[in-house]
């Protein structure tokens, strides 16, 4: 809504989005289900059974960052493979709602070829991205982790000659349970 409040079309400003139900959003919550059984799933179970067998104490601040630098390589791809096929899976046309169908990537750099209208607007300049980012942004720590975390996971991925990033979710949890134990022989 920032970046549409003072264009001059008929959706700029509070026109610029639409509150609606969940139910009535029937290619979003598609997306969800698809997320959840594409990826979504197995992590969630697999930090499930991290915690259930007492690896993982999600109330503790430097397990979280484990977690983070363990993970967040292998969640990334996952994701970036959801993207991917979401983005070239074709949607469906829907005679109820006035939308355009096609494939999501095609239909937003080249709408023209279903049919469809671009509805995006160029900036004249930056700065009111630029303003926007500033306000409402901030940079994720490197790796997602704390600086001081970092130094301590380099040392024992270093220490320990383990592999990171980690290319799977089971290099993950070995390289989990190797810097547990690391820190656990520091303290």
């Amino acid at each position: 809504m920032a970046l549409r409040w003072s264009d001059a079309d008929q959706y700029q400003g509070i026109l610029s989005f639409v509150y609606v139900s969940s139910n009535r959003n029937v290619r979003i919550e598609s997306f969800w289900r698809s997320l959840r059984e594409m990826c979504g799933n197995v992590w969630m179970n697999h930090f499930k059974d991290m915690s259930d067998f007492e690896l993982l104490d999600t109330s503790d601040s430097v397990h979280l960052e484990r977690i983070r630098y363990c993970f967040l390589p292998v969640i990334s791809k996952d994701l970036n493979e959801v993207c991917n096929i979401w983005n070239t899976h074709r949607v469906r046309r829907n005679n109820r709602i006035s939308c355009p169908a096609g494939k999501p990537e095609v239909l937003f750099s080249q709408p023209e070829v279903y049919g469809a209208r671009d509805c995006k607007i160029p900036l004249d300049d930056n700065r009111e991205l630029n303003d926007v980012e500033r306000e409402y942004s901030q940079r994720p720590p490197e790796l997602g982790v704390s600086q001081e975390f970092l130094k301590i996971a380099r040392a024992a991925v270093g220490d320990l000659n383990l592999q990171y990033p980690p290319r799977n979710r089971e290099e993950g949890t070995e390289l989990f349970a190797a810097i547990t134990m690391y820190i656990e022989r520091l303290v």
